[in-house]
């Protein structure tokens, strides 16, 4: 069969399976742009005008050396729950209190004060200066978040985590 014969009968499958001439590239999860589905949509499109009109269109695919891997989210760390919290309150994230260093100075940092397994108590508050701010942070299936947070009250008037 020569290479006219043959790019014919491969449209006439497509166009009878409803397959793309990719069908093999995109039997593998992997992320497709916009750019590459509209590709893969007009290479589908003239295999089956070819087939309908009795021209030959032959698409060639050159094989990828790269692999396609399925990206699973990890979990958000106990680290990453205190930033977003503290961030989202547009105030600079500096760690541990206990890491801080003079270059900190402004910005909030917190430290463990209760460890209860899924669930722990963090204060915090600007470095170098009294805490102002509990923070209970709860682990669930994606991972630490910040869930509640309470005042740690005045030096003349301390307020105990409220859980």
């Amino acid at each position: 069969m020569n290479n006219k014969s043959w790019a014919g009968c491969v449209a006439v499958l497509l166009l009878a399976c409803g397959c793309s001439s990719d069908a093999a590239e995109t039997s593998r999860p992997a992320r497709s742009s916009p750019a590459s589905s509209a590709s893969s949509a007009s290479s589908a499109s003239s295999a089956s005008s070819a087939a309908t009109t009795g021209a030959t269109s032959s698409t060639t695919t050159a094989p990828s050396s790269e692999t396609t891997s399925t990206k699973v989210a990890a979990e958000r760390s106990i680290e990453e729950a205190l930033e977003a919290h503290v961030t989202s309150f547009d105030l600079d994230y500096a760690g541990d209190c206990g890491t801080t260093t003079a270059e900190d100075v402004g910005k909030y940092c917190t430290v463990l004060h209760e460890d209860r397994g899924a669930t722990r108590i963090y204060a915090g508050g600007p470095t170098f200066s009294e805490f102002d701010a509990w923070l209970l942070v709860r682990h669930d299936s994606t991972g630490w978040n910040v869930v509640d947070s309470a005042d740690t009250g005045t030096l003349d008037d301390p307020k105990p985590p409220p859980w």
